[in-house]
């Protein structure tokens, strides 16, 4: 009974597990493992520009990116002596490196059209601090620059805090997502399979002619039960800390 118990406290502890998603960005190769089992290689969206209108107050800015590699030959910022990602470009003469380290990418984040992957990067010097570029990556039509928002906008200037979102149909959806996790369909099939024992096993207790709690199939057992769990979880935490486990039971 010690063992049942012990089992149905592991059972619970997997539910959670399937219940809870897990989601990683590995920044090794650039891919990102969805939930679903997908693998999307986020260095497949490649260079990637984006102009301010030229009626901006900083008309000739140019802000280029490549998310996995450094910019290179032609590209802004592609003769830097250090590797840079993304580049701020006003003219010639004023390249600024805004993103020439890449952290670890943060945690994955659902956004208003499907989730997103968001990234961060540290760029040079900007004043007293370096700067911080964030990249959004949500669903939309094709790979592009869809925002640049800039805490500093004047020509010839850096800005400490930047956020770019990026639309990218590699996270649009295909069909329609399942309602359904893997720990909800585990609960489903436990407790569909937990009253149908209930259900067959007092119709069989009562044609044996026993009626009331008697009925009940296994009566004594559930009596126990909280005994059981407890026990169970004494167990387990014995285990785990080496400590004496306190239950009813005498270790053979």
């Amino acid at each position: 009974m010690k063992i049942l118990a012990t089992l149905f406290t592991i059972l619970l502890l997997v539910n959670f597990c399937f219940s809870t998603p897990i989601r990683l960005l590995d920044g090794n190769n650039c891919s990102f493992n969805a939930t679903d089992g997908k693998i999307y290689d986020l260095s497949s969206i490649g260079y990637l520009e984006y102009n301010y209108p030229s009626t901006s107050v900083v008309p000739n800015r140019i802000i280029a990116l490549n998310l996995c590699s450094a910019l290179t030959g032609t590209q802004p910022c592609g003769t830097n002596p250090k590797p840079t990602y993304i580049c701020q470009k006003d003219s010639a003469t004023s390249q600024t490196g805004m993103g020439l380290t890449a952290t670890t990418p943060t945690q994955l984040q659902p956004s208003a059209n499907d989730t997103f992957v968001s990234l961060q990067y540290t760029g040079v010097l900007c004043g007293m601090n370096n700067i911080k570029t964030i990249v959004n990556i949500e669903c939309g039509g094709s790979d592009k620059i869809f925002s640049v928002t800039q805490g500093t906008l004047k020509p010839n200037a850096c800005s400490v805090q930047n956020t770019i979102i990026i639309q990218s149909n590699m996270f649009c959806s295909s069909s329609p997502k399942s309602g359904l996790s893997g720990g909800d369909v585990f609960l489903i099939i436990f407790f569909c399979g937990f009253g149908a024992y209930f259900i067959f096993g007092i119709a069989i207790q009562c044609y044996r002619g026993k009626r009331g709690a008697e009925a009940v199939p296994n009566i004594e057992f559930w009596k126990s039960f909280g005994g059981l769990i407890k026990d169970g979880v004494g167990f387990i935490k014995s285990k785990i800390f080496r400590t004496a486990a306190t239950s009813g039971y005498q270790a053979i």
